[in-house]
């Protein structure tokens, strides 16, 4: 957690730990939160966009490809990468199949 403050992702001013909610896995606020409170922030420098992949080993064949089809490659390669990626934290936490209620539309919940 005191990485996340450190790297300007979570906010030093705002109370939160980790937590397991029904959900799964997040920040719970440990005090109230104000309406437009600035909580949250994920720095440019960890999205995984055409910039991060583009540098990357497999960023010459990724390059007219649909967004979403160059970050599923991304992904794929830096799984594969195990414990040499620097995306490896995130990897790590990403599900391992697509059965989620995340995934679920919206005609399959009615």
């Amino acid at each position: 957690m005191a990485e996340a403050v450190d790297e300007g992702i979570i906010t030093s001013k705002c109370s939160v730990k980790l937590g397991t909610v029904r959900e799964g896995l997040g920040l719970v606020a440990q005090r109230n939160i104000a309406r437009n409170e600035f909580v949250l922030e994920v720095p440019k420098k960890f999205w995984i966009n055409s910039g991060p992949i583009s540098i990357s080993e497999i960023g010459g064949v990724c390059g007219g490809l649909k967004p979403w089809i160059a970050i599923a490659l991304f992904l794929i390669r830096e799984k594969k990468l195990g414990n040499d990626s620097n995306w490896r934290f995130y990897v790590d936490l990403l599900l391992p199949n697509t059965d989620s209620s995340i995934y679920w539309f919206w005609i399959s919940l009615n």
